[in-house]
């Protein structure tokens, strides 16, 4: 089965992932990042997809909401199936959000709040059109209906869910050991994005081939060769200016501890956070470079780092 994935920018990671559990899933996947080539009509070619294929996937979210596009994309399925007996319109909450109007007639997937295993077996199963039963035995809710009476013993619970204690939300601020843990985990969730991305894009592109070589624990260089010319080079490593508490990344051939192009930093509200120091002058890329997780701070340095084979 052929399924055109329609989504926004600010979305592109989501629509990468669901195509690729469409085409694992032994079906076809229709999307911009990977079908839509340099110089030919993007809105010709979204006609194209969102007609001829057999599904439409809808990629959820605030932005999609919003979109100009993305309205065209779903009401194309819709008009062919208003009543939803042939489920061509499915769609696949990545973001919490509010569809209205025509679209919020559509049984949706919610996914944002699930782990990758469980939303790759509530995908699978909207996919081949299966009940949402997950595999695993649900836990037992029951649980949740016992208190501690301060003393050891537990009792039944039962009051209604309503009837909750006014307890004041404290904020509890990281530790320095917190901003360590997650300075690594950060860095080591950015290698394997550039390992995982480096794959990818030779398996679908055999002319570029990118080396990524861990140096060090903490020290990262990646390369990408285009017919084995090397066009573009990086350094992604912890450490900073004074302390090492900051991811820095470097372009270039020679790289030195004083010389970085941009520098994550680690900011916190209510949960700690990358913020990109020096994105004034890079600003198209597909995440906000002022408050990213981990995954997303890999993917805006894998966008500058790639952005250089396009020149080429």
């Amino acid at each position: 089965m052929r399924f055109f994935i329609s989504y926004t920018r600010a979305d592109k990671g989501w629509a990468e992932w669901i195509g690729h559990e469409v085409e694992e899933a032994g079906h076809s996947a229709t999307l911009q990042a990977w079908d839509f080539l340099p110089g030919m009509n993007f809105v010709l070619q979204m006609q194209e997809a969102a007609s001829s294929t057999d599904r439409t996937i809808v990629v959820l979210s605030p932005d999609y909401l919003t979109s100009q596009f993305g309205a065209t994309e779903w009401a194309a399925a819709f008009r062919t199936d208003p009543e939803g007996l042939k489920q061509k319109l499915l769609p696949i909450m990545v973001r919490p959000c509010e569809p209205t109007g025509l679209l919020s007639s559509i049984v949706y997937v919610e996914v944002h709040d699930l782990s990758e295993e469980q939303a790759r077996e509530a995908v699978r199963n909207a996919l081949a059109g299966r009940r949402g039963k997950p595999s695993g035995r649900p836990s037992f809710p029951g649980a949740a209906l016992r208190r501690d009476d301060g003393h050891g013993q537990s009792t039944p619970g039962g009051l209604s869910s309503s009837l909750k204690p006014l307890v004041p939300k404290l904020k509890v601020r990281a530790s320095d050991l917190d901003r360590k843990q997650f300075l690594r985990d950060g860095f080591r969730t950015i290698q394997k994005l550039f390992e995982s991305h480096a794959r990818q894009i030779h398996g679908e592109q055999p002319r570029i081939t990118v080396d990524v070589e861990l140096t060090a624990n903490t020290d990262m260089r990646a390369e990408i060769f285009l017919d084995a010319k090397s066009v573009s080079a990086c350094r992604v490593w912890i450490g900073g200016l004074v302390e090492r508490t900051a991811i820095g990344y470097a372009e270039g051939q020679h790289f030195s501890e004083n010389s970085y192009n941009e520098m994550l930093s680690i900011e916190e509200d209510d949960e700690l956070y990358f913020r990109a120091t020096l994105a004034m002058g890079f600003q198209k890329v597909s995440v906000d470079p002022k408050r990213m997780s981990a995954e997303q701070a890999g993917q805006y340095l894998w966008e500058r780092f790639a952005a250089r084979v396009g020149s080429h």
